[in-house]
This record gives C-alpha cells, structure tokens and sequence, in this order.
C-alpha cells in the first residue's frame, strides 16, 4: 500500500502537481490514440487483415471517440483553469440521492439493460466466452454437469466440438472449459425461459450495492455516493455489457457484494464474507477476483487480526484447492500448459496493447473518471487505508494483464477491468471530494455524464448491434439450411470459426463442423448418413462472412 502511495506522489508532483495537469494528460492519450488509429486507417487495410476483433474495434470505432475525448478533456481544461473557486455552484450544490432514488434508478438500469440485450445485443452470444458460457448453463438447466455426445458422432468431436468447450474421449462426454459458477447461476434464467435477465439483475444489484458502500464509508459525505452511482449508471461499458451473456456483470455484483460485507462492523458479515469470495473465484476466472480481494486480505494482516486472516485464508484456500481440483478433473488434458501459453513478459506489441487498453477505457465510461483517479493518486496522503486497498486492487489488476500474451479480442470497454469498476467509480467520486475547485470539477462531471448517457451510449448501442448483427445474420442462415451436416472452411473467413456453434446435445440440425478437422474420409462416411452442405470461402462470403485477406 505504501508503494502505492510513494508512487504517485512522485509522478504526480513532477507531472501534474496541478489538477488541471490530470485532464492534460488524459487529453494527451486520446490525442496519440486519434493520431495514431488515423495513420493505421490511412494504410487502407482490409478488417480481416487487421487480425483480431480487438484490432478491428479499435480502429474502426474507437479512433473517432479518441478525438471527442480529447475536445471534451481540452475543453474542461480550459473551464477550470479561468474560472475561479467562486464559480456559481447552481445546481450541483448539497444535493444527492436517497434509497428510493437510487431503488428507482437501478430499477430503470435493469429494464434498460434488459431491453438492449433483446433488441440492441439482438439476444445473440456474439463470443465465443459467452457462448461458452450459455453451453454450459444449458448442461446445467438439465440437470447434468457434463453432456454426454451420442455415440455415432464421437469419431467426430474434433469437427463439432465449438471453441472454448472440452471434450473428454475416455468418457465421450462435453462441457464448458470456464469455471462454472456463472454458468450455474445463468443456468436458472435460462431454465426460466431467458437467460438474459442476469446480466440486468446484476447490473441493478451492483448499484445498490456500490451506493450502500460508498455511505457506509463516507457518511458524513452524503452526495459521494450519488456521484460514485452517476458515473456507474451513465458508463457505457457497464450498460452495455449488462446486455450481454458475459461473465463480467457477475464479477463486479460479487466483488461488490464482498465489498459490502468487508463494510459492515457485523460480524455475521464477516463470517459469510470469504464465502462469497470461494464462489467468486469459481465463477470463470479466478483472477478476477483475487486481484481484487488480495489487498484487503493484506490489509487484515497488517493489523494483526490473526483470527479473520486464518479463518478467511482457510476457506479461501480450500476454495482455490476445490477450483483447481475441479479444472484438472473436468479438463485435465493441457491445463498447465494453457496457463503458460497465456503470459510472457512485455514485449513492445504488449506496450500497443496495453495503450489502446487504455484508450479503450477511457472512450467507454465518462471521460472525467481518469482525470478524477489521477487526482487521489495526487491526494494520496489525505486518503485512508480504504481508499489505497481500493485503489491496489486496481493496480494489481492492471499490471496482472499486462503480462497477458494476448488483446481481449470481443469486448466492449476493456473488459479485463471490468471485476475492478466498483472500485474506480468509488475512487473517482473520491477524486471529485478531494479536487480543487470542487464545484467547478462538479460541472465538469456534470458534462461528462450527460455526454456518456447522450451521445456515448447512443453511439456505443449502435456499433453494438451493427457488429452482433454481422455474425448474427450469418449464423441465421446457416442453421436454417436444408442439410443434416454444414461443413465451413472457417480458417478461409473472418471469425467464422466463432459460428461452429452445435447444442450441448448435439441435437440441432444441421450439424455445424469445422471443415479443417475431419478428413475426406470421414466426410465420405457421413454423407452415408445425412446430406452434407460444404462452404468454402466463397459460400461464406456469399453469406456475409468477410473472406480472410493476406497481409
């Protein structure tokens, strides 16, 4: 925690001993992130010959947000350097809400949510980490943990096995290769008859969750929690992904829910505390939430309350014990190389990656958010040990994915921060608390929710449903074909591989194959048995799916 603090009275005092220097830096990143995706658009380059989806996204959506960015924060700068402290506080005065406005506001969030995952997100698993995720919550909604494949269609797993689910030869069963608990918990929606309610339920949770926080904390700072709400209900990555079968809305209403119990002077809360926290970490990922907790876990020790340290280590050992355990039984073939593969250390595409990461975030949450982070780095000495455990799960975060190899491909912000958003919210209406000119930062702030919910969110639905309706279209007209078996030559289009989608009983017709795993063979075998449509590179484009360009 100490590092923490040192750090960023050391950048901070040389490079933005003023709170006006947090928009110029800001306006700097968006500056290079708009001058640099224009120079990489110039090239002309294809989508397909951009690699990823992350790629892709970047440069075609996020380039034109990097250049409102910088107007919005040059602008700011500009209000707050000639207007005094005495400003007009008109409107942003004392006011701040109470439970029945924040009950009302998170209410409107959930059928929000809820409306945009139907008719913006179309209701369609555009990843492969949410279809993932469904695969396994449909096993689950039957009763089962792991499907079993029949019999005839066992010679051909490698050809009908979608991404990011397992197969087990010796016992021909298939589930998915995630942690299960979300998939657990979205298994009830689903057997409810719409999976999609969860994310909207969460996202509300999460906003009661972080208001009680924030008054439990601060509550001689009423309108603290007000702000923290607004720029968690006005962010787009929050709305957005609210809608969408993504394991990130759980990760945050747990983290939340932890956050909340670690709050309360109860001791019952206490005690459920590091129980939350064993399913948190078995929900899809374990870093997720580890990263998060691990500073206050530090924390307890450092205070020498030995008896919550032993009692909290415990169960969350034996809960990392029962996920690992779980990996290496349900998918044991390759796991420790898998997790080798996923880190190296940095290397100068990481250094691009990592920018454009932050590019990303900051184009999808209201641009006052960094500024205000940067400023309690500034103030680090008048905040207490809450505030820097906040703010280091936050940096361990971070630096964690800094080591990962890969971009996050499919996303909408940068999702990797997603479990930590709780934390950044609460620490930006910090930033606003502790800022100089407070009232002026406060009309600031006020600019920047209105543009994120008026202008951001409009543009982010609308580049939501232009891209899920990209695949989803395609994906319609394949399964509606006359066929007992669709072969794709997936590595000839753009993330076609993505559409090798079969239900967990593989009782859909027709079957989708990846046409790169099974042999002439075998193809010769099933036309025995049913018709075989093959789709090159051409049926494919024919049906919307971009061919892969050489670079």
């Amino acid at each position: 925690m100490k590092f923490l603090k040192t750090f960023g009275q050391v950048v901070l005092t040389t490079k933005a001993a003023k709170d006006q220097s947090a928009l110029l830096i800001v306006t700097i990143i968006s500056l290079i992130g708009f001058l640099w995706g224009i120079k990489i658009r110039r090239l002309g380059l294809p989508e397909a010959t951009l690699g990823s989806m992350f790629n892709y996204l970047f440069f075609q959506y996020e380039v034109w947000m990097c250049l409102l960015v910088v107007g919005l924060t040059f602008g700011s700068l500009f209000f707050l350097k000639w207007f005094k402290d005495s400003f007009d506080s008109g409107a942003v005065g004392s006011w701040s809400f109470g439970w029945r406005h924040v009950i009302v506001l998170s209410i409107l969030v959930a059928g929000v949510t809820w409306w945009g995952a139907h008719f913006v997100y179309l209701g369609f698993p555009l990843s492969m980490d949410e279809f993932a995720a469904r695969f396994q919550a449909e096993i689950f909604a039957k009763g089962l943990i792991q499907e079993t494949l029949p019999p005839q269609l066992r010679p051909y797993y490698g050809a009908i096995t979608p991404l990011f689910t397992y197969y087990h030869p010796a016992q021909g069963t298939i589930m998915g290769a995630y942690l299960p608990v979300h998939a657990l918990i979205l298994s009830g929606f689903i057997w409810l008859g719409d999976g999609l309610i969860l994310g909207a339920l969460f996202t509300a949770a999460s906003i009661l969750l972080l208001y009680s926080i924030v008054r439990t904390w601060m509550p001689a700072q009423k309108q603290m929690a007000t702000w923290a709400v607004l720029l968690m209900v006005t962010s787009s990555q929050i709305l957005i992904n609210g809608m969408t079968y993504y394991a990130m809305p759980s990760h945050l209403f747990f983290n939340l829910l932890w956050l909340w119990l670690y709050t309360r002077s109860d001791k019952r809360c206490f005690l459920l505390l590091p129980w939350i926290g064993a399913l948190a970490v078995g929900l899809h990922q374990p870093f997720c939430h580890l990263l998060f907790v691990s500073p206050f876990m530090l924390r307890l020790a450092l205070r020498k309350e030995w008896i919550k340290v032993a009692y909290a280590g415990l169960i969350y050992s034996a809960a990392i014990g029962f996920w690992l355990g779980w990996t290496l039984v349900m998918s044991p073939s390759g796991t420790s190389d898998v997790a080798r593969s996923l880190f190296m250390l940095p290397h100068s595409q990481q250094f691009a990656i990592q920018f454009m990461n932050l590019c990303i975030f900051i184009n999808w949450i209201p641009f006052v958010v960094v500024p205000l982070l940067i400023i309690v780095l500034s103030r680090s000495r008048e905040t207490d040990t809450f505030a820097s455990d906040l703010l280091a799960g936050v940096f361990l975060t971070v630096i964690f994915y800094f080591f990962f190899r890969y971009n996050q491909g499919h996303g909408w912000g940068y999702r990797y921060i997603y479990p930590v958003l709780g934390n950044i919210f609460i620490l930006a209406a910090l930033g606003l608390h502790l800022a100089d000119k407070t009232v002026i930062w406060k009309k600031i702030t006020v600019a920047a929710l209105l543009f994120s919910l008026l202008v951001q969110f409009p543009a982010r639905c609308y580049e939501v449903k232009k891209i899920a309706g990209m695949f989803k279209q395609p994906y319609e007209k394949i399964i509606s074909m006359d066929a007992d078996f669709v072969v794709m030559d997936v590595s000839t289009s753009w993330y076609a591989q993505d559409l090798v989608r079969n239900k967990p009983d593989f009782s859909n017709k027709p079957l989708l194959m990846f046409g790169e795993r099974i042999s002439a063979e075998q193809l010769e075998q099933l036309s025995r048995t049913g018709r075989i449509i093959h789709m090159d590179v051409h049926g494919l484009e024919d049906i919307g799916l971009k061919p892969v360009h050489e670079k």
